[in-house]
């Protein structure tokens, strides 16, 4: 048996995360409604992303720019909108820690507050997210 070693990721900086809690099985009431809130979160997440022109990866992955950032910060709310904890919605978005999710919800607010175009897309990337949730 040939032992080859295994090849390195191009970027050591970024590890891939395991998100074996979006894995969905049924568990009785509670195993129901954390099915919900899960399948909830993804439209939200798919919102975003189609409302800023993102990938899905991109919201969840390592990048830290404003283009990326901003719209994550957007995601965190609609995460926790719909019932996920700060730790698990760090989990969705690529193993960060709580507090980083909570730093980027105060930062949401800041920007709502300067930037009104901002908030004007904020609100209709929410009501996209609502749409999804419908159909």
């Amino acid at each position: 048996m040939n032992m080859m070693p295994r090849p390195q990721p191009q970027c050591a900086a970024v590890k891939p995360v395991k998100r074996d809690w979006l894995i969905l099985q049924p568990m009785g009431k509670a195993g129901r409604l954390r099915q919900q809130i899960q399948f909830k979160t993804l439209h939200a997440l798919f919102a975003v992303a189609e409302g800023f022109d993102l990938l899905p990866d991109e919201l969840t992955g390592a990048g830290r720019c404003n283009r990326i950032a901003h719209p994550r910060f957007l995601a965190y709310e609609l995460a926790k909108e719909r019932g996920l904890c700060p730790a698990h919605i760090g989990k969705l978005f690529g193993g960060r820690d709580h507090k980083t999710i909570m730093q980027g919800l105060n930062r949401l607010n800041e920007l709502r507050q300067s930037n009104p175009a901002f908030a004007a897309k904020c609100e209709a990337v929410k009501r996209r997210a609502a749409e999804l949730e419908r159909a």
